[in-house]
């Protein structure tokens, strides 16, 4: 016969290296995947911007002392822009003198090289960066020469994790992850949505047009264009609607059901919008894709503030209660 006291056990949890692993074995995985990509884009890196003018700038008020005279070679971008204005107003507050700005392409620098020569104006350094000290121009002008240039200091740091590339990796990929947060709720409940890429195609062309044919097109309003938005994501709950009276009332598979709305709604977007894009639509409305509040992308704003809400209603509320107990029943 069996012990008589085994229904007074009380199960044990797992501990050790197999628990952590079935626990966090998807956090482990990432920061693998972040190291892999980290070793992969090791490389010189050169700063560029406020903060590497002012270091250059800093360097050569050392090293060449008060009254000295300086060039700056750069190209007419908005980051060199930033970066010869933040090395001018170091060289002044040092007591430099700046001989001339040049920005533009290696002509546009020549011919300020040979306007600089024929003046007679004596130069003491010339501040460039990583890409206009590659210019071949400077060895044509024994005043000047490569030994005169000076740039920021490189370093080696991994590409992958430089800020610019983290902001811009998690921008494009914020649309996913919203998404990815109904989606993690469809599945909790051990189901499937196919229609979700089709819906968000639909919502945007009928938010869209709204804004173009109903609102007034380029100049409506914020609050104009938050109610178009929210008709085209009203469209998307009613598609939802939808689908689950299918399969809870009627008992079809999610997987038909989803894969029909989905074909209808992709169907609908091309026919709304004629397969073309729509022009004619609010600043406003490119915003919330495209603008940046406090520095970081909208998009990512919008996709931490979301997963914060879907956690409490997950973790905190009736309803996440209910969705993980549809999926373990």
């Amino acid at each position: 016969m069996g012990n008589p006291d085994w229904k007074n056990r009380k199960e044990v949890p797992a501990l050790g290296v197999g628990s952590f692993v079935a626990n966090y074995g998807m956090l482990l995985v990432l920061l693998l995947l972040g190291l892999l990509f980290s070793l992969l884009t090791l490389s010189e890196q050169h700063p560029t911007g406020e903060s590497a003018g002012r270091e250059v700038a800093l360097r050569v008020a050392q090293e060449f002392g008060a009254r000295a005279t300086v060039l700056i070679v750069l190209r007419d971008t908005a980051e060199d822009r930033a970066y010869s204005r933040a090395v001018d107003d170091s060289l002044v507050e040092n007591g430099l003198i700046v001989v001339k700005q040049v920005h533009g392409s290696p002509a546009t620098a020549r011919k300020a090289l040979e306007e600089v020569v024929a003046s007679g104006t004596r130069v003491d350094a010339v501040i460039v960066n990583n890409v206009t000290a590659k210019w071949n121009i400077y060895e044509r002008y024994p005043e000047i020469g490569i030994a005169k240039l000076r740039q920021p200091s490189s370093h080696y740091w991994p590409t992958f994790l430089k800020l610019s590339n983290l902001l811009g990796v998690a921008s494009q990929t914020a649309i996913y992850a919203i998404i990815a947060i109904g989606m993690t709720m469809v599945i909790i409940t051990a189901g499937i949505d196919l229609s979700v890429g089709s819906l968000v195609a639909l919502s945007s062309v009928v938010s869209a047009i709204l804004l173009r044919d109903v609102a007034s097109g380029i100049s409506t309003g914020v609050a104009a264009t938050f109610f178009c938005c929210a008709a085209g994501v009203a469209i998307c709950a009613l598609s939802g609607m939808f689908t689950g009276l299918m399969v809870t009332a009627f008992k079809i598979p999610p997987f038909i059901v989803t894969l029909a709305v989905m074909m209808i709604a992709s169907g609908l977007a091309f026919r709304l919008s004629a397969g073309r894009s729509i022009p004619e639509l609010p600043a406003a409305f490119f915003w919330i894709g495209g603008g940046a509040s406090f520095g970081i992308p909208n998009p990512i704003v919008l996709m931490v503030v979301l997963y914060l809400a879907a956690h409490l209603v997950m973790s905190r509320m009736t309803f996440g209660r209910y969705v993980y107990a549809i999926g373990g029943n």
